[in-house]
């Protein structure tokens, strides 16, 4: 109840990548359809980058963002939850105020016409490139 741990792909721990719960500032997501988020931590230089949909399931994103976001306000950690639409600000670098931006662009091929289990978006280059077709509150 304290922290997020994340496995290796042999499970073993990877310590490097705990969230600690009490460290969480902000998530911030995108409206478009895809499956990133971010998550700002107090720390300068420690904000994560995610993509949930590598596997092809795309309900885990928001099912670690309501897990997230509960267990943060469970020990009275008070998160923002930012929706953006062009461009999403972190700073990852492990050195304070040195930021980095993903962008969004939309391919051609509409999410409609994705195999199951298909990734609903690539990173390539801090640019997310989604399937257009519809974005997620519009």
């Amino acid at each position: 109840d304290r922290a997020v741990i994340f496995l290796t792909a042999k499970y073993e721990l990877y310590p490097q990548k705990t969230i600690f719960l009490k460290n969480v500032r902000a998530l911030s997501l995108s409206t478009h359809v895809d499956t990133m988020i971010v998550i700002h931590q107090a720390e300068a230089g420690k904000d994560m980058v995610l993509d949930f949909g590598v596997t092809g399931i795309y309900h885990t994103l928001p099912e670690f963002v309501g897990n997230l976001y509960l267990a943060c306000k469970k020990l009275g950690n008070r998160i923002l939850v930012n929706v953006y639409h062009d461009r999403i600000r972190y700073n990852n670098s492990r050195k304070p105020n040195v930021f980095d931006e993903l962008s969004f662009s939309a391919k051609k091929e509409k999410a409609t016409k994705l195999k199951p289990g298909a990734p609903l978006c690539t990173l390539k280059n801090k640019v997310v490139i989604y399937y257009g077709g519809r974005d997620l509150l519009h």
